[in-house]
């Protein structure tokens, strides 16, 4: 009898007809008869023996029902399970597999058990499985291995558990397949954000660091390291915000990753400080990606701005040299070329900022001009000496570099300003001091635009200084600017008639302007 395809042998049966027989031959004997054994104690005997045997006979129903409720959850386990289950045979003909395996490998119902489960497994992977499957046979123990899959779309990363089961004296080989790409990808993830600096993509510290442990070898030598420092990033992020700063960081790795080759690597060493790694490369090569690097950045512009770089380099061409040192040889020497052309760098990057509120705001580029023009002439009026007078020009024309950094809306707003958009615009002296007093030879400069616009009352901004505590040029840009302002067109006024202009100078003299010099200018610079 086969119950849930296992071969049960029962004999009862046969041991019953053969007790009958034995109990009616000897029931008929002479010997019987002449005990006079009655044929009731020979059907009550029979009875007790059909009664046994259908005891058994209900238990093996039972018995039965058992094993087909276990070879029913079997079956719902194997086929429904959300794990991939394969059974083998140890040259890797596939016997049985479960819907999760199908899926996996991307497959539909028409995978043959013949197939062999070697097709489905990536070739990169082929040799560490057949030595998985070798082993599994050889020691009979269980046994893990991570390999790729063949997907439908992409390669799978799967992980393995194989033990050996043994069939009718032969060994097949059962294994669980576990579908583990999302921790994979999870994982690689996580690894990413450890070695990547956010801000910029570029790799991190730690990253560069491990990297250059890893390169210094022989087989990687020359192996040369560039170090770069992007230039004038303080004055932009005071002056733009550090949003501005961090878009400028970003150009600077995207343009060079552009230069880069796949094996060379550019990370980012805190603040505005990059570090580039270039395995294989003699002097000559180096040097022509510092070159190509300096040339592209120029020629970059970010927000309107223009950004430079200070790059040092150096090499080591030798096994026993320290790259520690060579590291530091090569800032260096980018701290050398900063400090040595700082200044003009710095210079370079205010009139950048210049130039870009002049393109910006046309109107803003020919009134600085007039400012510059008008307080040049006022000095030479008051005799103020050559020196004075040039700075007066010079402070004029810089006057509102600060409104590089306010907003185009409330510079070209039609209409009257709300009270926050006027506190916006009251903060272009400060952002102008900040600009030009990171540069030393700006820093006279800076002091007479930080104050241009204070009152000789006391009621001006940002600092409400009175009288002469107010530098002189800060007294004089201020008559210039505001009486250019009265007689050009704006987008919230029309422009006035010179002689309105003068009367409200003259209105405000001793309360917003200095009197004196409010009379010179009237009675020497514009000859009424």
């Amino acid at each position: 009898m086969k119950i849930g395809g296992f071969e049960l042998k029962f004999e009862n049966k046969d041991i019953l007809k053969s007790k009958i027989k034995e109990i009616l031959d000897d029931e008929v004997s002479p010997e019987n008869l002449i005990n006079n054994k009655s044929i009731n104690d020979l059907a009550e005997e029979i009875s007790v023996y059909h009664q046994e045997l259908m005891y058994q006979n209900k238990e093996l129903m039972r018995i039965q029902g058992v094993l087909e409720e276990s070879e029913n959850k079997f079956k719902s386990l194997f086929f429904d399970a959300p794990i991939g289950y394969v059974i083998y045979k140890h040259t890797g003909e596939i016997e049985l597999y479960n819907t999760s395996f199908s899926e996996m490998v991307s497959l539909d119902k028409k995978l043959q058990k013949r197939d062999n489960i070697t097709k489905f497994i990536s070739p990169e992977f082929q040799d560490a499985f057949y030595l998985h499957m070798k082993k599994l046979v050889k020691k009979g123990q269980e046994e893990e291995l991570e390999l790729k899959f063949l997907g439908k779309n992409k390669k799978k990363d799967v992980k393995v558990i194989s033990s050996v089961w043994e069939i009718n004296d032969e060994k097949h080989i059962k294994s669980a397949f576990m579908d583990i790409s999302e921790i994979k990808e999870k994982n690689r993830q996580i690894e990413n954000l450890s070695y990547k600096d956010q801000l910029t993509g570029a790799y991190n510290r730690r990253y560069f660091n491990e990297e250059v442990k890893r390169l210094d070898a022989k087989r990687n030598l020359p192996l040369s390291i560039i170090i770069a420092d992007v230039n004038g990033l303080k004055i932009i992020n005071d002056t733009f915000g550090h949003d501005v700063g961090d878009k400028i960081l970003r150009g600077f790795v995207k343009t060079t990753k552009e230069i880069l080759r796949a094996d060379e690597i550019v990370a980012r060493m805190g603040g505005d400080e990059f570090a580039i790694l270039l395995p294989n490369c003699e002097k000559n090569y180096t040097e022509k990606i510092i070159k190509r690097i300096k040339k592209n950045i120029e020629q970059k512009e970010i927000e309107g701005l223009k950004i430079s770089v200070a790059l040092g380099y150096s090499i080591k061409s030798k096994i026993e040299e320290s790259i520690n040192i060579v590291k530091k040889d090569a800032e260096d020497i980018m701290y050398k070329d900063k400090i040595f052309d700082e200044k003009s760098k710095k210079r370079k990057v205010v009139l950048t900022m210049l130039t870009t509120l002049h393109e910006r705001y046309k109107r803003e580029e020919e009134h600085s001009k007039r400012v510059s023009e008008l307080s040049y002439k006022i000095g030479e009026a008051m005799n103020l000496g050559q020196e004075k007078i040039n700075l007066l020009k010079i402070s004029g024309l810089l006057h509102d570099i600060g409104k590089i950094a306010i907003d185009y809306s409330i510079i070209n707003k039609r209409g009257k300003l709300t009270k926050e958009e006027f506190n916006e615009i009251k903060k272009h002296p400060e952002i102008g001091y900040r600009i030009l007093n990171s540069v030393p030879e700006y820093s006279d400069i800076s002091q007479i635009v930080l104050n241009h616009h204070e009152n000789i009352d006391g009621s001006g901004y940002p600092q409400k200084l009175k009288e002469l505590n107010i530098p002189l040029e800060s007294r004089i840009i201020k008559i210039a600017d505001a009486y250019d302002a009265m007689i050009s067109e704006r987008p919230y006024k029309k422009k006035m008639k010179k002689c309105e202009a003068v009367d409200e100078l003259v209105k405000y003299s001793g309360k917003q302007f200095d009197e004196k010099i409010v009379n010179i200018f009237i009675n020497k610079v514009l000859d009424i």
